[in-house]
């Protein structure tokens, strides 16, 4: 089942050095925008912060998706090489605002499920002027929908582009 607000933890291997790791990561970053009207560089597929260690960067693209994950990462030494631990989330602007709706469809969603388990003789009633009541749990699935699939869509080619900077290979 996947859950309301997505989230994904991922751990990458690679057999680079973790300073080489953390030196490809940056490669691939530009700094923060300052202001919205800064020009967007074509050549770095993210922007955000890389440290020694630590990194937490989002996509750089030419369109609008408020669903963009922030994806954070560790490096660190593993037995064979380096391990990237990879945490991804959406902006705290888009939870609070999916809560928020979310929230307002559940309570209207438990209203009519309460109103409707009170109605005596409930399927006698039930007829094409009934579609309404629907209205709230259609908004819930929807949703659940619009929050999930470009999360995860932007999630799949973040994690594609920073395993191409690592030369991580898929195994097949």
């Amino acid at each position: 089942m996947t859950p309301i607000i997505p989230y994904r933890k991922t751990t990458l291997h690679t057999s680079l050095t973790p300073e080489q790791a953390a030196e490809r990561i940056t490669e691939i970053t530009n700094n923060k925008r300052i202001l919205k009207s800064q020009k967007q560089h074509e050549y770095n597929n993210f922007w955000g912060t890389v440290e020694k260690d630590y990194f937490k960067i989002w996509r750089n693209i030419n369109y609008r998706n408020s669903f963009l994950p922030v994806i954070s990462g560790k490096i660190k030494k593993g037995r064979t090489g380096t391990d990237i631990k990879l945490r991804a989330k959406p902006s705290i602007i888009i939870i609070i605002f999916m809560t928020i709706w979310m929230g307002i469809v559940s309570i209207a969603c438990i209203a009519i499920t309460i109103a409707a388990l009170n109605t005596p003789n409930l399927s006698d009633k039930i007829s094409s002027d009934s579609f309404p009541a629907l209205i709230p749990f259609i908004m819930f699935v929807f949703g659940g929908i619009l929050f999930n699939v470009p999360f995860t869509i932007e999630y799949n080619i973040a994690v594609k582009k920073i395993k191409e900077a690592l030369e991580i290979k898929e195994k097949v």
